[in-house]
């Protein structure tokens, strides 16, 4: 098995891997002329979450329903079958592969003109949510965490027999399997480097006494992942409640919207499901 010492130098490396080819993506990075329409759909729990923290929860992998995310395609593995020669019985590629996942963190939008019935049915737990809508340029403007490089792109939909993720496990977060494809997913992502974070001089020495392999990871705000700061005032361009909800919780909603200086908003309910009028 890997010593502690060389996984966090592996993880660090896999990241710098990540950062380079990022840097120079053409399949799902946004350049600066793409401007999506980006929504975030959620029940009111989440919601109050949001504004009570001023920030946007970006979640770690092993969270998410699909076991594909953050794994790689099995043409990936065909064309690699020794992918470190450290791993061992005891130690596997999907051992590998979670403990990489333990320092990413991942929010997730849907992209789209529209709001989408498919997304409210997919993410509220109950009739009373909503739907936060922007844009790609108030992400970037609204931002006020400088602890974390933010890195984004638009999912891409492949099928995990025939068709390639990445050879680099962070990479493949940007890609998930054609029946997801419904989603339109635009996807950021934040990632805890256990020896930037720990040494910037990247001196190895200080990781043999190290006990915990995921210590890394404390530069998350919580275990499950981290919670970024935006300025919520500039980032939100619109709010859309449920089309299921009932008539008052609108009115609650702005009412929680002006406690937290946010009156400003505009709070829009949803006619989704109007009837016609002929």
């Amino acid at each position: 098995m890997p010593t502690k010492k060389n996984l966090l130098h592996k993880i660090s490396n896999e990241l710098a891997d990540f950062d380079s080819k990022y840097d120079y993506n053409k399949e799902y990075k946004l350049t600066e002329k793409d401007n999506p329409i980006l929504w975030r759909y959620m029940d009111f729990t989440k919601f109050l979450s949001m504004l009570e923290s001023k920030s946007l929860f970006f979640s770690k992998p092993k969270h998410f329903i699909d076991p594909y995310e953050g794994n790689f395609s099995k043409y990936d593995l065909m064309k690699r079958s020794d992918w470190d020669e450290n791993l061992t019985e005891d130690f596997t590629l999907g051992n590998y592969v979670r403990e990489l996942n333990e320092y990413a963190a991942v929010i997730c939008w849907h992209m789209n003109d529209f709001e989408s019935a498919a997304m409210w049915d997919l993410y509220l737990s109950s009739k009373e949510g909503v739907a936060i809508k922007t844009r790609f340029s108030k992400i970037n403007e609204s931002l006020k965490d400088n602890r974390f490089k933010i890195f984004s792109g638009k999912v891409q939909y492949i099928d995990y027999k025939k068709e390639t993720a990445s050879e680099n496990v962070y990479e493949t977060l940007f890609y998930k399997r054609r029946s997801f494809e419904h989603e339109n997913e635009f996807r950021m992502m934040v990632f805890a480097d256990p020896i930037l974070y720990k040494n910037e001089g990247h001196n190895l020495n200080i990781y043999e006494s190290i006990i915990d392999p995921h210590e890394g990871t404390k530069e998350f705000d919580t275990i499950a992942g981290a919670n970024i700061k935006y300025d919520l005032s500039t980032l939100i361009e619109e709010i859309y409640i449920a089309p299921s909800a009932p008539p008052w919780f609108k009115d609650l909603v702005e009412s929680v919207l002006a406690k937290y200086d946010l009156s400003k908003i505009k709070v829009i309910q949803s006619k989704l499901y109007e009837d016609l009028i002929y």
